[in-house]
């Protein structure tokens, strides 16, 4: 069992950081987006009719 951890171990954090770039890349420019134009996270509530004030 613990060979099998130091197997799956991986040898520079790079190797880990790379291939998830893309995907953190698409979280924050969704972030961005619905900071820049709250009316597209408002939209579901004001569907179910809520009311703001």
């Amino acid at each position: 069992m613990r060979k099998a951890l130091v197997e799956m171990k991986a040898d520079r954090i790079e190797d880990l950081i790379r291939p998830l770039a893309p995907f953190v890349a698409v979280m924050v420019a969704a972030i961005v987006v619905m900071i820049l134009v709250p009316e597209i996270v408002l939209w579901v509530p004001k569907m179910f009719g809520y009311k703001s004030t």
